[in-house]
């Protein structure tokens, strides 16, 4: 069973990866909110990410109550690090932000 499941991985890789003739573009309304959604995450991620936390996302972060507000520690979530590069790329995608 798992062999057959092994043998037939690349055939399924290739089989799922082939572009669809079928892609119907995003209407307006719902690009415009994907946009947004993408600016306030790379928002979020450069206000975080400083200098001060060696150019990394903190593994947390405390909004509320408003008097504890604070970034804690430099403990590096390999979720974090992975929305933070990809919310760079999309940032750079839709003019948000340039390379320099």
């Amino acid at each position: 069973m798992w062999a057959a499941m092994l043998a037939s991985a690349p055939y399924m890789a290739v089989a799922i990866s082939r572009r669809t003739s079928r892609a119907r573009p995003i209407p307006s309304r719902d690009d415009d909110y994907l946009r947004s959604v993408a600016a306030q995450a790379y928002w979020f991620f450069a206000d975080m990410a400083t200098r001060d936390t060696q150019w990394l996302p903190p593994d947390h972060f405390q909004e509320e109550p408003a008097s504890k507000r604070h970034a804690r520690g430099l403990g590096l979530s390999p979720t974090n690090l992975g929305m933070y590069l990809l919310s760079l790329s999309a940032a750079r995608e839709l003019g948000l932000t340039t390379i320099a």
